[in-house]
């Protein structure tokens, strides 16, 4: 959870479990690109003597999960930029200083890495598609689970999400609600989804297929079995020690929750063919 109340501990257990979750990754061969949420910098709020510590918790950060250094100048490491099959994607640190209810710490991209998102992509013009990271949803209402449901400030007004819409990102990615709603405006669409092992009843992940002009979107999710005791960190909000699959639930793996895709040979940017939770016309 992140939870850690000084330098001496941040630093403690930073390289406790950076660098055990970075091995993880690499033992199932898995490339990643990281978006720095709040329990990176010590969960919200951030007030007084917290807020000055969050500096230090995004040098930890940057240290051990070495993402891209090309990002603002006083941001290097927590928001970055790569290109991948002919698609841009930008992550964005969404935690900046300023007053909220948050405290001293805003969920929001202004100033100067707004300038340089924008810059980004003024800069790679011959990419076919966008894709932003960044760990709190812009659009609402969204389903949450076992979160303190932070959102962008300004929602869809906020310069950001006036950004995207300006320069037709094609998807937004975002996390920190642990459950599933996928959102559209202006012809940006919101996928907020993820999971929180040993507390959520289910995980999901999300998986898209870059083919061309097109980008094919599927939401996959599975039941967990949460129990036993609480696992030891910092804090007090701790996780159940174990998690388990149910047999029957093992034999059907993953189930699809929801497929959609992205066809840009048209005008029209709506999703096509969307099904479960991509169908945001469901209910209506």
């Amino acid at each position: 959870m992140g939870r850690w109340p000084d330098k001496e501990s941040i630093k403690k257990y930073a390289e406790i479990y950076y660098p055990a979750w970075v091995k993880r990754m690499q033992d199932h061969d898995l490339e990643f690109y990281t978006a720095i949420g709040d329990h990176e910098i010590g969960d919200n709020p951030w007030h007084g003597e917290k807020a000055e510590l969050v500096s230090y918790f995004k040098r930890q950060f940057q240290k051990y999960l070495k993402m891209p250094l090309n990002g603002p100048l006083r941001m290097k490491g927590t928001a970055f930029w790569f290109i991948y099959d002919n698609t841009l994607f930008i992550a964005v640190d969404v935690f900046e200083k300023g007053a909220g209810p948050q405290g001293d710490i805003v969920p929001q991209v202004t100033g100067e890495q707004l300038e340089w998102f924008e810059q980004v992509i003024t800069d790679n013009p011959g990419v076919r598609h966008i894709v932003v990271m960044g760990h709190t949803p812009i659009l609402g209402p969204v389903e949450k689970e076992s979160s303190s449901g932070l959102m962008l400030e300004g929602g869809q007004q906020s310069p950001l999400w006036q950004a995207m819409n300006k320069h037709g990102i094609d998807v937004y990615l975002c996390g920190e609600v642990h459950a599933i709603t996928c959102t559209q405006a202006d012809d940006v669409l919101q996928i907020a989804h993820g999971g929180l092992f040993g507390y959520n009843p289910k995980v999901n992940y999300l998986v898209g297929t870059v083919s061309g002009d097109r980008i094919d979107l599927e939401l996959k999710e599975i039941e967990i079995i949460n129990q036993g005791g609480k696992l030891w960190q910092e804090g007090t909000n701790r996780p159940q020690e174990t998690v388990s699959i149910a047999d029957a639930v093992k034999q059907k793996g993953f189930v699809t929750v929801g497929t959609a895709t992205l066809d840009k040979t048209g005008t029209n940017k709506s999703p096509m063919n969307a099904a479960g939770c991509f169908d945001t016309t469901a209910g209506q």
